[in-house]
């Protein structure tokens, strides 16, 4: 009695591989806007955003792509390097993120120069009042935390985006002597009795 050898095992059913879809895509897609409109210095509301917010929300963005790019790196090894076929959705991700840092590096931001018209407005329409203040400003782009007269008589822009714990800095109209300030205070003339300043307080 003879015996025949066994069959040989049927290959396994392998699946072919899916490409990164439209779920990366978007994921990628908020975070590069979420990047782009930390660069350019604009977030929907009525502030921008603080150094605190900067750090938070750009942390959390960039995690959030380099995740996805890894996720979108696998898939993408599989479709390429072990199927050897190619898929349109390889290249929509690198897109987005090339096209997010094109419109961040030419998006205009907004800078004291660009917006002095609108603070030289503003001054001129002040009261004559030495207890003035007010807050949430925004003067050509900028936000201003709150505009006060200081006891040497300036008027003080505290920059929005320009406070972090013990540090504040902004803009000063003192058109008749250099502004003083308070505590570790340093100030940089600007022309036609601007400066801009920067305040460490020392409680």
């Amino acid at each position: 009695m003879t015996s025949t050898a066994p069959a040989p095992a049927a290959p396994p059913d392998r699946r072919a591989a899916t490409p990164p879809g439209p779920v990366v895509l978007t994921v990628v897609v908020l975070a590069v806007a979420a990047l782009v409109v930390l660069v350019s210095d604009w977030w929907p509301g009525s502030r921008n955003t603080t150094d605190f917010d900067r750090l938070f929300f750009g942390g959390v963005a960039v995690l959030v792509l380099l995740v996805t790019g890894l996720v979108w790196a696998i898939k993408a090894l599989y479709v390429l390097g072990r199927d050897r076929t190619w898929s349109w959705w390889i290249a929509a991700a690198p897109a987005v993120v090339v096209a997010g840092a094109a419109v961040a590096a030419v998006l205009p931001i907004p800078d004291f120069e660009s917006a002095r018209p609108e603070f030289d407005g503003y001054v001129r329409a002040l009261p004559d009042d030495p207890a003035y203040r007010a807050e949430g400003v925004r003067l050509g782009g900028i936000e201003i935390a709150h505009v006060h007269r200081g006891p040497d008589g300036g008027v003080y822009f505290q920059d929005d985006d320009g406070t972090f714990l013990s540090v504040s800095s902004g803009w000063v109209y003192s058109p008749d002597r250099a502004p003083v300030g308070r505590d570790d205070f340093t100030a940089t003339p600007l022309g036609d009795g601007w400066y801009s300043y920067t305040e460490v307080w020392r409680d």
